[in-house]
């Protein structure tokens, strides 16, 4: 029957095997823990740009919603049916239609 080696717990190995394995773990351990410190610092710092970027974005749309309410404020006023009239009477010498200057016109249906 072929023999197999047998893992040998920690606490049995050699001191100095010990405290070599214990070193390889406790760098590996700080690598580990210097990767997860750079990886919150990345993220943290990701965050922030995002909530600047949406910052930023949250301004602009309000002082969008601002000018939106001022042009359709303008508009209503410019587009106001006695200033229509006002400018159609004053620049283009219109008026509104009398008997005199009124035709009635008959529809015929030539079609059928």
């Amino acid at each position: 029957m072929p023999t197999f080696a047998r893992e040998v717990p920690l606490c049995e190995l050699p001191k100095s095997r010990f405290n070599q394995v214990a070193k390889i773990r406790a760098k590996l351990m700080f690598v580990v823990l210097l990767l997860c410190a750079l990886a919150v610092v990345f993220v943290s710092y990701h965050n922030r740009q995002l909530a600047h970027k949406w910052q930023a974005q949250s301004n602009e749309y309000t002082e969008l919603q601002e000018e939106y309410g001022r042009l359709m404020l303008e508009y209503s006023t410019l587009a106001a049916p006695s200033r229509v009239e006002s400018i159609a009477r004053k620049k283009l010498n219109m008026q509104f239609p009398n008997k005199m200057n009124t035709r009635i016109i008959e529809q015929h249906d030539f079609l059928h």
